[in-house]
C-alpha cells in the first residue's frame, strides 16, 4: 500500500505563498525557487485559480448518492464533491483529500458514519461549543472562492450541516496565506486560533521557514492576528500546529521531522498560550500529533502512525502533561472495502458532545482518485505552482 504523507501539509503552505499575490496580501519570492521574483502575473494568477477551481458537476472520486451530509441554505459556499482534474505539474496538496467522520462512545472505538464533510479539504480541527455546536475548522481546497484558505462547516445535529468562510484580519506582515487551523478556547470564552504562515521575505532574501502564529476572535469567524510568532525553528519547516491545556499549562505540538525510520513532532509549553518554551521533542512510534481534549480521567491526544505499512490513526493518554502512555491499538485503520477512504486515514480532529459522544473528523484520500508519481501525498518535495524547482528540505513534514 503506498501510504500517505504528510507533504501535503507543505504543499498547501507553498500554495498559500503563492495564493498571497493574487489575494494582494503581500508580494513574494516563488514558492519554489526563493530567489525566483514573483510579480503576481496574470499567468501565476491563473495557474492558481486552475489548480483550485472546481464545480459541483461530476468529478473524479465522487461518492455515492447520500454518502454526504446536508448542506443548509445558508451555507456562505458548497463544499466540492470528488476531484477535478489536478493540472500538469501541481501537485494537489487539499485537492487529493477527503473529510469523512467517525464516532464512538469512549474515544477509543470509533465507527464509520459513512458521511463525508467535504472533499478537496484537509487538516481538520473540532471543537464543541457550550450550545451543543460542533465546527470543524479546515483547509479547503475548492470551490474558488474558498480555495486553499480557512473554512469551518458548522451543525447541532451531525447530519445538516453550514459552510461559512474564515476572515483573519491583520496578515498585511505576513508572507503566506494562514493554513493548518488549531482553534482553542481561551479562559475568557474567547477563539484563539493557531495557524502555518512565514514572515515575508526582506529586499532580495530568501522565504523565511514556515511557522506558528496566532489569531484572537470574540466569535470564531473574524479573528485578528496576534503580535509575533508562537513558535519558530528558523532551520526547519514547523507546520500543522496543534494546541491542547493541560491543568493549567498549554501544551503545543507541531510538524517536526518525518522519514522512512521516524517521525518526531515539536513539543513546547506555555502559562498563557502565547509565548511557548520549546522542550524535548515528542514522539511515540512514528506517532504525529494532531488533535487533543480533555477526557474524563484526563486528557487524550489523537495523532496518526505513518509508516511504509500503514497511514492509521492511534492516540496517546496523560493525567498531567508530563507521563504520556501510547493507547493500546488503532482508533482507526483505512478501510479497504470502503466506498469513500483509500490509502490510509490521519489528521484526526476529536471533539466530545454534551451527552458524551466523541465525534471524530479524519482525512483520507479521495477515492477513485490516483496520486500522481512524486507527487504528495504520495512522495517527493512538491513543485511550485510554474514548475520552478522545490525548496530544500522537501521531506520535512
Amino acid at each position: 500500500m503506498t501510504h500517505m504523507r504528510i507533504l501535503a501539509t507543505q504543499l498547501m503552505f507553498f500554495v498559500a505563498l503563492a495564493a498571497c499575490s493574487s489575494d494582494n496580501v503581500v508580494p513574494l519570492t516563488d514558492a519554489g525557487d526563493a530567489t525566483a521574483p514573483n510579480d503576481g502575473s496574470p499567468a501565476d494568477a491563473a495557474a492558481l485559480d486552475g489548480a483550485l477551481d472546481a464545480t459541483s458537476d461530476a468529478a473524479l472520486g465522487t461518492a455515492p448518492e447520500g454518502s454526504y451530509v446536508t448542506v443548509t441554505s445558508s451555507s456562505e459556499f458548497t463544499p466540492c464533491r470528488g476531484q477535478t482534474i489536478v493540472p500538469e505539474g501541481n501537485g494537489g496538496g487539499p485537492l487529493f483529500a477527503r473529510l469523512a467522520m467517525a464516532t464512538s462512545t469512549d474515544g477509543l472505538a470509533f465507527t464509520r458514519t459513512g458521511k463525508i464533510l467535504a472533499d478537496q479539504a484537509d487538516v481538520p480541527d473540532a471543537i464543541t461549543l457550550p450550545n451543543g455546536e460542533v465546527r470543524v475548522y479546515y483547509i479547503a481546497g475548492c470551490p474558488q472562492a474558498v480555495g486553499n484558505k480557512l473554512v469551518f462547516a458548522s451543525s447541532t445535529n451531525l447530519t445538516e450541516w453550514t459552510y461559512r468562510k474564515v476572515t483573519v484580519n491583520g496578515t498585511n506582515d505576513l508572507g503566506a496565506s494562514p493554513v493548518d487551523p488549531t482553534v482553542e478556547r481561551t479562559d475568557e470564552g474567547r477563539y484563539r486560533l493557531y495557524f502555518t504562515s512565514a514572515p515575508k521575505p526582506s529586499d532580495g532574501g530568501s522565504q523565511p521557514t514556515a511557522r506558528t502564529y496566532s489569531a484572537i476572535s470574540d466569535d470564531g469567524v473574524t479573528f485578528t492576528v496576534e503580535t509575533g510568532a508562537r513558535f519558530v525553528d528558523e532551520t526547519n519547516f514547523v507546520l500543522d500546529p496543534s494546541v491542547l491545556k493541560v491543568a493549567s499549562t498549554w501544551h503545543y505540538f507541531a510538524g517536526g521531522i518525518a522519514t522512512m525510520s521516524e517521525a518526531r513532532n515539536y513539543h513546547a509549553t506555555s502559562t498563557d498560550g502565547l509565548t511557548f518554551t520549546r522542550a524535548s521533542d515528542f514522539g511515540f512510534e512514528r506517532m504525529l500529533m494532531a488533535n487533543g481534549l480533555q477526557v474524563p480521567g484526563g486528557y487524550r491526544y489523537y495523532g496518526f502512525e505513518q509508516s511504509p505499512q500503514r497511514t492509521a490513526i492511534r492516540s496517546v493518554f496523560t493525567t498531567d502533561g508530563t507521563v504520556w502512555k501510547l493507547d493500546d491499538g488503532y482508533r482507526l485503520d483505512v478501510d479497504p472495502q470502503s466506498s469513500i477512504e483509500q490509502e490510509g486515514v490521519k489528521d484526526p480532529a476529536v471533539t466530545r458532545l454534551s451527552d458524551g459522544t466523541y465525534v471524530m473528523v479524519y482525512s483520507t484520500v479521495i477515492k477513485g482518485v490516483t496520486i500522481p508519481k512524486g507527487a504528495p501525498p504520495d512522495g517527493g518535495p512538491p513543485p511550485s505552482l510554474d514548475g520552478s524547482p522545490p525548496l530544500p528540505d522537501g521531506g520535512k513534514k
